[in-house]
């Protein structure tokens, strides 16, 4: 079959049409930006003069989950622990990868501290760690932060 030269004239018009169609559609396109998910902005706690970025664990599996199995934290960080009762709390340093300060926190107010709690070691029993009184939030923070920073029992506690 033999087209004619008007049908061919009229095939690359078409065509000619078509691809000047999908260049202008092509360069006309206005770019859609790609949405980012931006990190939700971490809390600060401030500590008598002190200000830091913490991480919150205030749902059982992040209380259990803690800082276990992670690498140290950057300067002026820590992980603030949240319970919806005050109550004496245990906590171990089971597969910590560094050792820690704790802050034992009751009604904003500092009420007690433990400095440089050692890593454990498989050849040793857990040791186990509390406040000597009920606390409703404890924040860890790695070992020598509470001198640094000169936390003291009485110092307020605010997230502001």
């Amino acid at each position: 079959m033999r087209l004619s030269k008007k049908s061919l004239v009229g095939i690359f018009v078409i065509f000619i049409f078509s691809l000047l169609f999908g260049v202008y559609r092509f360069l006309n396109t206005v770019p859609q930006p790609i949405p980012v998910e931006t990190p939700a902005p971490q809390p600060q706690l401030r500590i008598g003069e002190t200000v830091l970025t913490v991480e919150l664990a205030d749902t059982p599996e992040e209380r259990a989950q803690g800082l276990s199995n992670r690498q140290p934290l950057p300067p002026n960080h820590g992980m603030l622990f949240i319970f919806d009762e005050a109550q004496v709390q245990t906590f171990w340093m089971k597969d910590m990868q560094f050792p820690l300060d704790f802050v034992w926190i009751h009604a904003g107010v500092v009420i007690q501290t433990h400095e440089n709690v050692p890593l454990f070691t498989p050849s040793e029993d857990i040791q186990t760690i509390h406040a000597s009184a009920p606390i409703d939030s404890v924040l860890e923070v790695p070992a020598g932060f509470i001198a640094e920073h000169h936390i003291e029992v009485g110092d307020p506690v605010t997230i502001p």
